[in-house]
């Protein structure tokens, strides 16, 4: 008589999950960015910004945030790798979302944000920051039909001395 051979096949994929979830559960699933949060923000001086980046199926790769306009790495994971304390990753435990939080942006931060997964070969997805200056009412009035406001947003301040040369030379 010949020896009988069993041959055990499992239906569990080793450090997986069951065999019957779908193939985007597998652990060989990529990450991937989830393309519904808005990619440019604007906001004004000072008023705190949020840029909102997705991660389906991160794994064990970690996000970072990098300011392009110098490479500048802000954020790997929660940790922040700026001396720029303004800048701050969030994220909750078990959430696909991880948020840089800009603490009193200034128009000069304005530009292209990446963030960026540790894939081989890297993915990234660039957000917009505009800041523009503080929102400034110049005018109240008041008449039978109700209160109106005018108000300005200044884009960039010139010395008041150049305002008043220019008057006094027309």
């Amino acid at each position: 008589m010949s020896d009988l051979i069993t041959i055990f096949v499992s239906d569990r994929i080793e450090g997986g999950s069951e065999h019957n979830n779908p193939y985007w559960e597998q652990p060989f699933s990529q990450p991937y960015f989830d393309n519904t949060t808005r990619r440019e923000v604007t906001t004004t001086v000072g008023q705190t910004a949020h840029l909102h980046c997705r991660v389906g199926h991160l794994g064990d790769r970690a996000v970072s945030w990098i300011r392009k306009r110098d490479l500048h790495i802000l954020t790997v994971g929660i940790l922040t790798y700026t001396n720029d304390q303004r800048f701050q990753s969030l994220h909750t435990d078990g959430s696909n979302e991880w948020t840089l939080k800009v603490t009193s942006p200034q128009v000069r931060d304005s530009g292209i944000y990446e963030c960026q997964v540790s894939t081989e070969p890297k993915i990234s997805q660039a957000f917009k920051l505009n800041v523009v200056g503080k929102l400034a009412n110049v005018g109240t009035i008041k008449s039978q039909y109700g209160v109106y406001s005018q108000n300005l947003i200044c884009i960039k301040a010139i010395p008041l001395r150049f305002v008043v040369d220019r008057q006094a030379r027309n």
